[in-house]
This record gives structure tokens, sequence and C-alpha cells, in this order.
């Protein structure tokens, strides 16, 4: 992982939501987008002096969770979709990471070429545009082509944070990183990643083969 500077700061900051919910430490997206000229410099020293000694602090580990309702009986908890709101500070650092990550998996196209999900310029819809134009063109030569439709439920709460911390090695992203992640990741609580080229199904994308298979 590289050092992150003002730019960076300033890059995640602009794309903040003008709006004045607040997370557990009451400070509220509006706050840091009329200050960001002010605060970018001293954020950048305290997130990378936290990424030297792999720290977190606890308030960024605290969300205040909405249950919203999706469908079926509201007697019944599992019919919620929880909306997490962390501390600004914390949502600033994760999408500098984030970003991070995606600019070292596709400069050094560690990413599936179906890989849909996740990307500027591509989602479902540039997914199915790409499956309905293979499809047509397999019929037209007379082959026959098999779909396979699987929703996995909750499956990015079954992770497993150690695997997923090996992958992210295997790939290169090291240093002070892993630790960090560790660290920012609290016992019982999840979070979604992007998805890497191991051979597992990508979100958003199709996996081509020989036999014309399909899994969306």
């Amino acid at each position: 992982m590289s050092d992150i500077n003002e730019l960076n700061i300033l890059v995640a900051i602009k794309k903040l939501k003008n709006n004045c919910t607040c997370g557990p430490d009451g400070l509220p997206p509006t706050l840091f987008k009329r200050l960001q000229y002010i605060i970018a410099k001293p954020l950048s020293i305290i997130y990378n002096q936290l990424f030297s000694v792999a720290f977190v602090p606890d308030v960024w580990k605290v969300a205040v969770i909405t249950p919203v309702y999706k469908k079926g009986p509201t007697t019944d908890c599992s019919n919620y979709r929880p909306i997490s709101i962390t501390c600004v500070t914390s949502k600033l650092l994760e999408r500098i990471i984030a970003n991070q990550i995606k600019n070292h998996l596709i400069s050094n196209n560690l990413l599936h070429t179906a890989q849909h999900g996740f990307l500027t310029g591509l989602s479902t819809c540039t997914n199915l545009l790409e499956s309905l134009n293979d499809w047509t063109l397999y019929l037209q030569d007379k082959q026959g082509v098999v779909l396979a439709y699987v929703d996995f439920s909750k499956a990015f709460d079954v992770v497993s944070h150690n695997k997923l911390f090996v992958r992210l090695e295997s790939y290169g992203i090291g240093g002070t990183g892993p630790p960090f992640r560790r660290a920012a990741i609290p016992r019982g609580r999840h979070s979604e990643g992007p998805p890497f080229r191991n051979g597992a199904i990508l979100r958003g994308s199709h996996p081509r083969s020989p036999t014309n298979t399909y899994i969306l």
C-alpha cells in the first residue's frame, strides 16, 4: 500500500454525500466537505501514522445501524436490511484503500476479463448486454446454451477473513496493509470487498466456458 497524500483525501471527500447524517463520532459529511482543504493535510498524517503502527481507533469499528424493511412479515428480523452509518473519517480511509487495491489489481491484470461488478464503466447492465450477445451468437451457430442462476444468501457474511487476507497477500498487497485490515475488522463484523480472479463465481460477471454454460 502506498502512502496517503492530500490529493487522495480531497478526492475521497468530494465523493461524500452532502448531508448531515452523523456516525458514532457525531461529525457529519458536510463538515468535512466545507473544511476539506484545511483538514486534508492533517488527515493524511493521521492515516499514514495509523498505517505505520497497524492501529484502528475503536470508534471507527462502531456503526449506527438502522433496519430497513424489505419484504415479508414485519415481525421477522430477517426481513430487514441493516444500514450501517460509520464515522466519516473511517469511510474516507476505506474508500482510499479500496481505490488503491482496485488500481493495483487493474494495473497488474489480476481481475478476470469477465468481471463487470465494482469497475468504473461496467455494471450488471453491461454484463447482460455481453451475455445476450454471446447467447445470440451461439444460437445462430445452432449451439446449445445452458444458464444457471445462483444467488448465495448472505454471501459476504460467511467470507473467511483469514483466507481473504492470505488472498490479498498473494496478489502483492502486503506491507502494513494486512495487519491494518485485521485490526480494522473486529470479531463478529464482516465487510464487502472487491472480487478477485480466484476461480470462484464473480459477482456481476459470468465465467465463459467451452460448454457455453453461464453462471449468473
